[in-house]
């Protein structure tokens, strides 16, 4: 990174948002954990973007914002969009099978994995202060993630899965910081409605009641931490 970028940044506007957007995923993993005994994880991905489409879609054609659906990096925003469909799905199955707290810790590799991706991607310079750290993080993963009767070897694949294209999505969001984050969403939560909804006919299954209020939860802190 540039010495220009870097100062063209705003460091601390930025980590105020990624502290809110932790809070807002944390109560969408929980919802979701709660929704997944019995529910198909799919189909909590599926209501989960549903929910914020919906709205938004409806915000850009009644405001008339069209722009807000123009991009100039398609192949990127598309990128991003299946990307991040995909890994909601397995997010949600490694919180389905794993304790909450165990499944957030690994989901964290993906901060130490992001880094990395930035240095060979985006060509930013990564100091031996920060290389220490992303190798000493990685030993407290293999630490932590040690297999053991107590935990479920595929429930930790999901989430080192998850945390991979967690850190994925986090370096493809920096090549796209000139496009609108509404546009980037859009997109996102429009690909999330679609692959899931591939499956929605084999495992849809009726909402009770007492439900919609997780399943609100769920679409309304995921679609918040998402922009």
């Amino acid at each position: 990174m540039t010495q220009e970028n870097f100062h063209s940044d705003k460091i601390f506007i930025a980590i105020g948002c990624c502290l809110v957007a932790h809070l807002l995923f944390a109560i969408m993993g929980a919802s979701a954990k709660l929704l997944s005994a019995s529910h198909h994880v799919a189909e909590i991905a599926f209501y989960r973007n549903l929910i914020v489409f919906v709205p938004m879609f409806a915000f850009i054609i009644l405001r008339k914002k069209h722009h807000l659906l123009k991009t100039k990096k398609p192949k990127l925003i598309a990128l991003r969009a299946v990307t991040g469909g995909i890994g909601l799905i397995i997010t949600f199955a490694a919180i389905s099978i794993l304790p909450m707290a165990y499944a957030t810790v690994i989901f964290f590799t993906s901060s130490i994995l992001t880094p990395v991706l930035a240095f060979f991607f985006l060509k930013e310079h990564i100091g031996i202060h920060r290389w220490s750290a992303v190798i000493l993080g990685m030993l407290g993963v293999i630490i932590i993630a040690q297999p053991s009767g107590e935990v479920s070897i595929l429930g930790l694949l999901f989430a080192l899965t998850a945390a991979s294209i967690h850190a994925s999505i986090y370096t493809i969001l920096r090549g796209l910081k000139t496009e609108s984050p509404t546009t980037v969403t859009f997109y996102f939560i429009l690909a999330g409605v679609l692959i899931p909804g591939i499956f929605m006919p084999f495992i849809w299954k009726p909402i009770e009641f007492d439900e919609l209020g997780l399943f609100l939860l769920v679409g309304i802190s995921g679609g918040s931490a998402q922009i």
